[in-house]
């Protein structure tokens, strides 16, 4: 064992281990073997409020500056910027878990998104003998992603599942991140088999139940896409748990879904092309878009409160 690793392996056993009076080239050394030691799923972070610790900065995984009377070298140099060093508490523990958890969110809803339209043009496909001929077309396959199922992500983006209060009061919550469950292989196979399940049921109840034409199946594959789609982002948010703190947040997701919808029910009439209007507007449309969203839905509401409900996590418990 080399006197750099001995070194590294022995701090690992302190609880807290102080490196005093180092030049900026030790400092940058100290990180880059505590990296180069240290666990995979273990980062480094380097904190500091001088020119001499921008090296420091630049060799951690994440950098935090703090602008003082030394100038701001480092704040500059690095990946987050603070004015006090008392703010590294805040920074971590509740900026640092609740950007993880909605970048997880939102990141595993907008593959679901992207996935699920393809599979129902796979099975579309494949039941027309590899046809070249694609489902959605024109301007209903560009807003399907744009505008249509747009404003409800950013909902994702500013979601809270705990309170600010909550987690400087529990440490523990900031613990769980350790663990990795929010983004792990367990959570892509339910989002990948979540997805494979509801384009199989968009489509093939369009064509086995209901047996209407090319036009008619657009437009009760595409309705009932959207509103699950709206379904499943409204499922993911924490707001309704946190409604007093987050009122205006609640509010601004709903009118972004109503927004959504609103955008969708005016292609109606912007691409009349796209879908059968006579048979929008009529009782068994609707019909068939509603039963076809409980069977898509229902059990993965059920199953996701099931599953808290027997595995609650910890800021639950606490």
């Amino acid at each position: 064992m080399s006197m750099e690793e001995g070194f590294i392996r022995t701090s690992q056993r302190a609880c807290a281990v102080v490196v005093a009076r180092c030049s900026p080239t030790q400092k940058a050394q100290v990180v880059t073997a505590c990296r180069k030691y240290i666990s995979e799923n273990m980062r480094t972070l380097a904190i500091g409020d001088g020119g001499n610790d921008v090296s420091m900065i630049l060799a951690a995984h994440v950098g935090v500056g703090i602008e003082g009377k030394e100038g701001k070298h480092a704040s500059l140099a690095a990946d987050f910027s603070i004015t006090q060093f008392s703010h590294v508490y805040r920074l971590i523990v509740w900026h640092g878990r609740t950007s993880y958890k909605r970048s997880c969110r939102l990141g595993q809803f907008i593959i679901h998104r992207g996935f699920v339209i393809a599979i129902i043009q796979l099975i579309f496909s494949m039941m027309f003998n590899y046809s070249s001929v694609p489902l959605y077309t024109g301007w209903i396959a560009v807003g399907y992603s744009t505008v249509f199922t747009m404003f409800p992500v950013f909902g994702l983006v500013l979601d809270e599942d705990v309170s600010e209060e909550s987690v400087n009061f529990f440490p523990e919550i900031y613990g769980e991140l350790q663990k990795g469950r929010s983004l792990s292989l367990l959570t892509l196979l339910v989002w990948t088999f979540k997805s494979v399940y509801q384009a199989g049921v968009i489509l093939l109840s369009a064509i086995v139940l209901f047996d209407e034409t090319f036009l008619r199946l657009v437009s009760i594959t595409f309705t009932t896409l959207i509103l699950s789609e709206l379904l499943a982002c409204s499922i993911e948010i924490h707001h309704r748990k946190l409604w007093k703190q987050n009122r205006a947040h609640l509010k601004q997701f709903y009118a972004a879904q109503f927004a959504s919808l609103l955008c969708y029910f005016l292609a109606f009439f912007i691409t009349p092309d796209e879908f059968d209007l006579t048979y929008i507007f009529t009782g068994k449309f609707w019909y068939s878009v509603l039963i076809t969203c409980c069977v898509i839905d229902l059990p993965f509401i059920i199953g996701k409160f099931g599953v808290k409900y027997m595995f609650p996590t910890k800021h639950s418990k606490l």
